[in-house]
């Protein structure tokens, strides 16, 4: 699997390489050096406790300020859609979602890929180009038990600039099962 180091991240997009500041959470200095060992892209910051906190039906996660939600119609799984001016992001649940494809799609740059552990489970995070714009992706296989097998989460999204894509990025990392 491609994995870029946290160097080429900042340098493309102006992601932080390191730590922030030390916050009041003790473990986030420590969670951004891990991915940055792992060579998964790293914010610039975490969801803010302030983010409005989305439930799903086995997990949640917080939402910066802008994003509203826009009503989907699912076909076979549990899906939200949310939108701001400057991006969007969507999630996926249920034993169909399916985890996200890196360098096989035509047009789309890598610029770090990984297999993290987030929420206390394992996770791909990935961040890529795709035809000029950002998008981030996020997948957890098995999160919760379905009817029919194991059900999994996908939660990415689109970004217009790198501000947004650092939002998105810490969107995914604050994901928690229920």
């Amino acid at each position: 699997m491609f994995r870029a180091s946290a160097v080429v991240v900042a340098l493309v997009l102006g992601l932080a390489a390191c730590s922030p500041e030390p916050t009041a959470r003790s473990e986030v200095p420590s969670l951004l050096t891990r991915l940055a060992e792992e060579g998964c892209p790293v914010p610039d910051q975490m969801a803010s406790p302030e983010w409005e906190e989305v439930r799903g039906s086995a997990f949640r996660f917080r939402l910066p300020e802008g994003f509203t939600q826009v009503v989907v119609q699912p076909i076979d799984s549990e899906t939200a859609l949310f939108v701001s001016s400057s991006g969007h992001i969507t999630y996926d649940f249920g034993p169909y979602s399916s985890g996200f494809v890196g360098a096989s799609v035509e047009g789309r740059m890598i610029i770090a890929e990984c297999e993290t552990t987030i929420g206390g489970r394992t996770a791909q995070l990935g961040l890529f180009r795709d035809f000029g714009e950002l998008r981030v992706a996020a997948w957890w296989p098995e999160l919760g038990d379905g009817l029919i097998g194991p059900d999994h989460l996908s939660l990415g999204g689109f970004a217009k600039d790198p501000a947004t894509a650092n939002a998105l990025l810490a969107t995914a990392l604050s994901v928690q099962p229920l």
